[in-house]
């Protein structure tokens, strides 16, 4: 059905408005690469309104080919739930490409926090219980784990063994009613009383048969080779040996991940300065403020505590987030900020 003048028209203007609003995105990702990807959104809401920039990372997302697995499929299907966004098809059909001035793992990232991004006006009025929030952490973790896209055999099954690992986290995090501090604690809780890997697999916490231990961890062929594990996986290795290494793999993903995700009282001032402008941030002697929008809202979802964290209004009514003993510079040279 050929289309007529207005048509045409309209037709012509929608794709300069596509151009321009990527062009926009390209800008405001040189801008503020060195921030994260949640202080990318953030920007790119201020610069477009939050209908049209999340119209705009969608199209972003659908310029990079179905093939490209560094786009997570949860984030291409939010990406084609956007109904008002150009289709990938649509967009090469008008000779709009992806963006050779953003990497496509970069394209994941604002997907993934345009997904997750928040308007002001929908900010939830009460906070989340402090359960709630131990349990929203470690669900970070996992569906971090869960996005991965491991190639090998032996990746996909030591990423089974880091979610398994997660959820003793949880159990533990339940029974002590906090979660664990990143590091050495953390690693301590997936031990859950081993002393190292090794004992923790002879003493039968994780998998116990030789059959799915080695249907976790092989190839087919490696399956074929070792008869579904009834031959020992090395000259070296039983396969409770070779279950501990990958156990040991899997505790320091976890780990790394935890560590990237918590927030403490010592960290949050420094993860604030790399993702909220600086009007909205401020402090009196050792309590940091921080203003109430979708970003803050973000990190303090992070924090490992917030016993002491209250919400105030300053005389514009606008809310501000009060927590005590966070402002990190403090603790360095009180004097100079009483």
């Amino acid at each position: 059905m050929k289309m007529n003048a207005i048509e045409r028209t309209e037709r012509r203007e929608q794709i300069k408005a596509t151009k321009a609003h990527l062009e926009i995105v390209v800008e405001v990702f040189k801008a503020t690469r060195e921030e994260t990807p949640a202080a990318t959104v953030a920007e790119l809401v201020n610069r477009l309104g939050y209908e049209t920039a999340r119209e705009a990372v969608a199209e972003l997302v659908n310029t990079v080919g179905e093939w490209d697995g560094r786009i997570y499929e949860y984030v291409r299907e939010w990406a084609q739930s956007v109904e008002t966004a150009a289709t990938h098809d649509e967009l090469r059909s008008h000779d709009i490409y992806q963006p050779g001035d953003i990497h496509p793992a970069h394209i994941n990232q604002i997907g993934e926090a345009m997904r997750e991004y928040t308007p002001a006006e929908e900010i939830p009025a009460e906070e989340a219980t402090e359960e709630e929030q131990r349990e929203n952490t470690l669900d970070r973790v996992a569906a971090e784990l869960e996005a991965r896209k491991d190639r090998s055999a032996w990746g996909r099954g030591v990423n089974a063994y880091a979610l398994e690992l997660v959820e003793e986290l949880k159990e533990r995090a339940t029974y002590e009613g906090r979660n664990p501090e990143p590091g050495a604690e953390c690693r301590e809780w997936m031990l859950n009383g081993a002393q190292d890997w090794a004992q923790y697999s002879w003493g039968g916490s994780s998998l116990i048969y030789d059959s799915d231990i080695a249907e976790r961890l092989c190839t087919p062929s490696e399956l074929k080779k070792t008869r579904n594990g009834e031959r020992r996986p090395n000259s070296r290795e039983e396969w409770l040996d070779t279950q501990a290494r990958a156990l040991y793999q899997a505790c320091n993903r976890v780990s790394r991940l935890y560590r990237s995700i918590i927030l403490t009282p010592g960290t949050i001032y420094a993860a604030a300065l790399a993702a909220l402008p600086a009007c909205d941030i401020d402090h009196h002697a050792s309590d940091l403020y921080l203003k109430r929008t979708p970003a803050a809202v973000a990190l303090v979802e992070r924090l490992d505590n917030t016993a002491l964290l209250s919400v105030f209004r300053d005389p514009d009514g606008v809310a501000w987030y009060d927590l005590p003993f966070c402002f990190s510079p403090y603790w360095e040279n009180p004097g100079k900020y009483w």
